[in-house]
């Protein structure tokens, strides 16, 4: 089997998740920072979620960008990829929580 030329896709990948990852950690510090500007438990938990998740996407990033850097790269697994979508799915969350708290007077 020939080799694959991969092009810039890795670079790509590593990039597009290197920004997600950043944005994880930029929407934490925001709902720490908003935590203590309202005094709200609910926010200071969405916070720590928030650094949960963050993590768990570098960590993921990392994982990925190894794994590109082979000839024949696997196909990510339906666990990762839940992992992955979950954790999008509640930093979603954590943002909403985040204008709810900033709109309440």
């Amino acid at each position: 089997m020939k080799d694959r030329d991969p092009g810039l896709q890795p670079e790509r990948t590593r990039l597009a998740w290197a920004r997600t990852g950043g944005v994880a950690v930029v929407t934490a510090a925001l709902m720490f920072r908003s935590a203590v500007a309202f005094e709200s438990a609910a926010l200071l938990a969405g916070g720590v979620l928030c650094v949960l998740l963050s993590v768990t996407l570098l960590w993921v990033s990392d994982w990925r960008c190894r794994q590109l850097e082979v000839a024949q790269p696997p196909a990510p697994s339906a666990g990762v990829l839940q992992l992955v979508v979950g954790s999008v799915m509640v930093a979603g969350g954590c943002v909403v929580l985040q204008c709810i708290c900033a709109v309440r007077p």
